[in-house]
């Protein structure tokens, strides 16, 4: 499925495989459990940590839980 993708993935790719707009990318990164890890000012995840939190998300039959923002200020408090 992901193996057109390198093996360390951006924010950016998680955007593009989820087929999701950048914030909710940001919040699904940020979620205790995603195999993100900060470098510098960079995110980056390795390829098979995120399929198998995707393939352990879809098994467990839950939705990481997502705070919906209905605008961007409430994102900076």
């Amino acid at each position: 499925m992901l193996d057109e993708y390198p093996t360390v993935l951006t924010v950016a790719d998680v955007q593009r495989i989820l087929r999701i707009g950048r914030c909710a990318a940001y919040e699904i990164v940020n979620t205790p459990g995603f195999p993100a890890k900060r470098i510098g000012r960079s995110i980056r995840i390795p390829r098979e940590g995120f399929e198998k939190w995707l393939n352990d998300c879809w098994v467990e039959k839950e939705k990481p839980e997502l705070k919906l923002v209905k605008n961007r200020k409430e994102m900076t408090s």
